[in-house]
């Protein structure tokens, strides 16, 4: 069987769902998983939570916070045949095979460039079954030994240096999809804001509003009318990890202000003014 690296960054904020993304990629045949934290004083804490769930992991720390920078920390770590790069909060789901070593089998390719679907979580939404938005992004399956540098982005390959002469395939949608999860539960969406603004300035200032894009795009991929159809899957959630944390944010007025805003922007959302399909960049427009 070929052997496949996951790569993903990892911060405090993802502990609450990251068990069930260990339990999904174990389950379609990834070796070993590479985490690269990003922020220095959470290493022990995420070390500590992840090794209760699996010792199939390595956890590096990246020198750098800049996103599209990070991953190439862990890439003089693997040893495996293929990498994925993906987010905690993105899916492979396959619909040829059981494995990602029967996708790779499929196409006998060196890299795969697999579409990017965003979604919310059905359990959260209450969804009969997902159904996803089209993303304009695709993510990257690639053998490591066409790499001839480090040098490759979390959302595709462009500043990586690879060989001539390799094989290039775009999946096709009825065989792979890459689910994107824009929200696990409504607190996700809190606490990956939090993230983005810093703590401070949510309190001190008027930069919280940043959220509000976040939240009106989920509003509408709660409404919309998406044609395209997917496997259906649910996530796990540690609930208790995820009130701790949300708990140590200590903002109990902005919490509540962003749900009163979410309950309104979903009233608001009338699905019959979207087309049937819409791309990543067009829903991000809207929203703003």
């Amino acid at each position: 069987m070929t052997s496949i690296a996951i790569v993903t960054r990892i911060n405090k904020i993802e502990l609450p769902y990251i068990g069930s993304f260990i339990s999904h990629y174990n389950s379609i045949g990834v070796t070993r998983f590479y985490f690269v934290n990003q922020y220095q004083e959470q290493y022990d804490t995420i070390h500590e939570y992840i090794s209760k769930i699996t010792s199939n992991f390595k956890l590096i720390q990246a020198e750098t916070e800049e996103v599209n920078q990070m991953q190439h920390a862990a890439f003089d770590c693997i040893s495996e045949e293929f990498i994925l790069h993906v987010d905690a909060d993105e899916y492979l789901e396959l619909r040829c095979g059981n494995s990602i070593s029967d996708l790779i089998k499929k196409y006998d390719a060196d890299l795969y460039l697999i579409k990017w679907v965003i979604v919310p979580n059905d359990r959260f939404e209450n969804f009969p079954r997902i159904r996803g938005s089209l993303a304009a992004h695709t993510k990257v399956l690639i053998r490591k030994s066409i790499i001839l540098d480090s040098k490759i982005r979390i959302h595709g390959y462009e500043k990586a240096k690879i060989k001539e002469g390799i094989k290039k395939v775009n999946v096709d949608r009825k065989h792979a999809n890459l689910i994107h999860y824009w929200s696990r539960t409504f607190n996700d969406i809190i606490l990956k804001s939090s993230v983005q603004v810093g703590l401070m300035s949510w309190k001190n200032t008027d930069e919280k509003n940043i959220i509000y894009p976040r939240l009106k795009i989920l509003a509408r991929l709660s409404k919309m009318n998406r044609s395209f159809k997917l496997k259906g899957f649910y996530l796990n959630v540690d609930t208790e990890k995820e009130s701790e944390l949300i708990n140590s944010i200590s903002i109990e007025d902005i919490v509540k202000q962003q749900r009163d805003f979410y309950v309104e922007f979903k009233r608001n959302v009338n699905k019959n003014n979207l087309p049937k399909r819409i791309n990543w960049s067009t829903l991000y427009k809207l929203s703003l």
